[in-house]
């Protein structure tokens, strides 16, 4: 039975005590009891809390008041009074649930708990000082705003302005040194320029001049709700509080924040949550990313349509400039007619120049007109191209947040002991093609060989065979390959043909060639058979391209495999008949005759039926059947040479006749 928290250490010690007391050597010992230390621990002694600081806050208010981490010291002062006390209202609902949380707990170490109890009593005091002061000073405004006259507000808006007018711009550097009027007089804008303008443009200039040179002032005594915060914190254990922030800093920050947030709240999602919310995360960065393209687009379109504008405009203005200069050269031309032929020349030139610069004139806007919808379309093709990037770079961010929170198991670090094993089962002796190839890339690469085969181009074939194996294809070009193996043979043999014949004279003069070594090495000297077999030798040493070269083999394997074993079935079948034959014979019995009429009984089925008839005939005599010497016996050796005899001597009768 398993016993609370608080009970443990309290069994512990009954148990030991009733020990000690049942035996006597230990009822000497002395024990001491365990003190535990004055800081909780967060696995056996920290109270039950409800959600933490800052998650407790992000439950009841939005992320934007909230702010992420130590952002809060910062727009607390810029945040306005009623969000202040909202921040302090939910401050004070996450102390009194701990303290009532830390009293339903049950017994806990008295000293513990009275430290608890005091830092939550000081913490409340200190909200509850905030609180009055920050509505002392809303009824402070409210009393102001009702008090002020109208008339006393504009006489104290022109003695502002007066002032402001002489006084100082700023409090450092060029600002401190020179007033509004001072200003105005040398700008010479009057009265145009307000004093505002005016500071913004001296704290421009000066932030130019004075670029990360002085650090941003940070507030030394924070308000007692952020005190709360930075005291009693911890990370973040609800999964939708978590996705909440990463919402909402996807969209305002971007995906590093994510990361970071992801990296410091581990064990939060597991392996199905976190690939839902990565996939939901990445689709929301593609949405930013078209409308952010969308964007861009636009205004590249809007750019594209002013210069374009422009080129138009420019166009019609020439195009009418010329067409009432041809207007002119035409009358110019019928005047012309009535005078001197020397003038008529003259004048028609001058026309002529000035109507070509105008042609090439709109020649040249024609060029910009194409120029910029070049640009434009480079200009929309890298946008998307920067848009895709961006895209994938966000979603290879948030993986790697994921990874690193704990979500994805990441890659291991050894991968060369995690490289994929081969299986048996998979092994095959082809050559797996290129990745990516079409049927058409492997069908030239074979063409190619072929043409390089049959017109004997040995360097050619051998260069295919280097560089596309892959592509070569196995189930077909048997002839080819085959006559690509034999140039194997034909090294060896050519050489010695060559050396007979000069250097420099071609091996198609002699006829003892063959065709086929006439085709690879017709016009070759003896260093070009030299540097070919060594290139053929480099070549089928590869082992892919050896293997490449059996893939013949390999594809005929099975019908190889058969014909040999009906080749060896045949043999053996051969001894065994004869070795049969050889025992039978040592027996006085004739196998092959026996074999014969057993051949000829198969082939006639109906005169085996017969031989009971044969037996019961009256012309049969069983005496003189007995006696004969049965077909399938050898006859005696005697009879055998008086029989050959015989034969000898009618072949030499026949041949005296």
């Amino acid at each position: 039975m398993l016993l609370p928290a608080h009970l443990r250490s309290s069994s512990g010690r009954i148990c030991s005590s009733s020990s000690s007391s049942s035996s006597s050597s230990s009822s000497s010992r002395m024990h001491a009891l365990m003190r535990l230390p004055v800081h909780p621990v967060p696995d056996a002694l920290e109270p039950p809390r409800a959600p933490f600081g800052f998650e407790f806050l992000l439950q009841q208010l939005p992320p934007s008041a909230v702010g992420f981490f130590t952002s809060l010291r910062q727009q607390q002062q810029q945040l306005p009074l009623q969000q202040q006390l909202q921040l302090l209202a939910a401050a004070r609902d996450f102390l009194l649930q701990n303290s009532e949380a830390l009293k339903d707990y049950g017994a806990v170490q008295p000293r513990l708990q009275q430290q608890l109890q005091q830092r939550y009593q000081m913490l409340l005091q200190k909200l509850d000082e905030e609180k009055q002061q920050i509505l002392a000073r809303q009824q402070q405004q409210q009393q102001q705003a009702q008090e002020e006259d109208p008339q006393a507000q504009q006489q104290q808006q022109q003695q502002q302005q007066l002032a402001e007018d002489e006084a100082p711009l700023g409090a450092h550097g060029i600002a401190a040194r020179v007033s509004l009027q001072q200003l105005r007089a040398a700008l010479g804008v009057g009265e145009s320029l307000d004093a505002a303008t005016a500071k913004l443009l001296l704290q421009q200039q000066q932030q130019q001049q004075q670029q990360q040179r002085e650090p941003e002032p940070v507030r030394l005594k924070p308000p007692a709700v952020l005190l709360t915060l930075d005291d009693i914190y911890g990370r973040v254990y609800n999964p939708q509080v978590l996705k909440k922030q990463l919402v909402y800093y996807l969209e305002t920050e971007g995906a590093p924040t994510c990361r970071r947030l992801l990296r410091l709240n581990k064990g939060v999602f597991g392996k199905h949550e976190a690939l839902l919310l990565l996939r939901e995360l990445q689709q929301q960065v593609e949405q930013q990313q078209k409308k952010l393209l969308l964007q861009q687009l636009q205004q590249l379109q809007q750019q594209t349509d002013a210069a374009m504008a422009v080129i138009f405009k420019q166009r019609e203005q020439i195009q009418k400039h010329l067409e009432k200069q041809q207007q002119q050269q035409q009358e110019q031309q019928q005047q012309q007619q009535q005078q001197q032929q020397q003038q008529q020349s003259s004048r028609h030139r001058r026309g002529r120049s000035h109507i070509e610069e105008l042609k090439f004139a709109l020649q040249q806007l024609e060029k910009q007109q194409q120029l910029a919808e070049e640009k434009h379309r480079q200009q929309q093709q890298q946008l998307q191209q920067q848009a895709i990037a961006a895209a994938s770079e966000a979603a290879r961010v948030l993986y790697r947040g994921f990874r690193e929170h704990g979500s994805f198991r990441p890659k291991p670090l050894n991968h060369w002991k995690h490289r994929r094993k081969v299986a048996p089962d998979s092994l095959a002796p082809y050559i797996l093609g290129r990745a990516g190839s079409t049927a058409w890339e492997r069908h030239q690469v074979t063409s190619a060989f072929a043409a390089c085969v049959s017109g004997g181009h040995l360097f050619a074939a051998c260069k295919i065979l280097r560089l596309q194996t892959e592509g070569l294809t196995r189930n077909a070009r048997f002839r080819l390959r085959k006559a690509a193996a034999k140039a194997r043979q034909r090294r060896y043999t050519l050489p010695a043909y060559l050396k007979a014949t000069p250097a420099d004279s071609s091996s198609s003069s002699s006829g003892s060639s063959s065709s086929s070594s006439s085709r690879f090495f017709g016009s070759c000297s003896t260093a070009d058979v030299t540097f070919l077999r060594k290139v053929y030798l480099s070549t089928v040493r590869r082992p892919r391209v050896h293997a490449k070269l059996a893939e013949v083999a390999s594809h005929w394997q099975q019908q190889q495999q058969d014909l040999a074993l009906q080749q060896q079935l045949d043999a053996l079948r051969a001894r065994r008949d004869a070795e049969r034959a050889k025992w039978f014979a040592a027996k006085g019995i004739d196998l092959q005759l026996l074999q014969q009429h057993a051949r000829q009984l198969q082939l006639q089925p109906k005169e085996a039926g017969n031989i009971q008839g044969f037996f019961s005939s009256k012309d049969f005599n069983l005496q003189q059947w007995l006696e004969e010497t049965p077909p399938g016996l050898l006859r005696p050796y005697e009879q055998q040479q008086q029989q050959q005899q015989q034969e000898e001597e009618a072949l030499q009768e026949i041949g005296e006749e």
